[in-house]
């Protein structure tokens, strides 16, 4: 924060300024398709470590049966669903987020890489048949 002190004719007015925060990281699904992910814009990420974090509370897809695409609440209900064994083979509908290999990914991402290294690897796993982006992987906010 800055204090900035003016003089106007017989009085000091003080107005204080905030500075813009440092850029922070934009987070991959939001730079891929920032009308599906716009909450992803204000969430305040400064590292690899709070990019993974970020992913895999906001971006991991739902618990699902392989066969028929329902989704549940955890993996139990899920492995019940699937050991009753009576549900019908259908077609995936779009499955947008994290699968349980690309987690397992990025748990092994080194942490010690530059913040863009980390931030290209975390988008080579996310969407690897997209190019890398051409936008900055960080954004400017107040």
């Amino acid at each position: 924060m800055v204090l900035c002190y003016f003089f106007f004719p017989f009085i000091w007015i003080r107005q204080v300024k905030a500075p813009f925060k440092k850029r922070g990281l934009a987070c991959p699904f939001y730079i891929y398709n920032p009308t599906i992910c716009q909450g992803c814009f204000a969430s305040d990420l400064r590292s690899i470590k709070d990019m993974i974090g970020h992913l895999f509370e906001s971006h991991s897809r739902p618990v699902y049966c392989a066969t028929c695409y329902n989704t549940f609440d955890d993996l139990v209900k899920r492995d019940d669903h699937a050991l009753r064994n009576q549900c019908r083979k259908s077609t995936p509908g779009p499955l947008f987020g994290l699968s349980e290999r690309q987690k397992a990914e990025l748990m092994k991402i080194n942490l010690d890489c530059t913040v863009d290294e980390g931030w290209l690897r975390i988008w080579h796993i996310v969407f690897p048949e997209e190019k890398d982006p051409v936008l900055p992987p960080r954004i400017q906010s107040l």
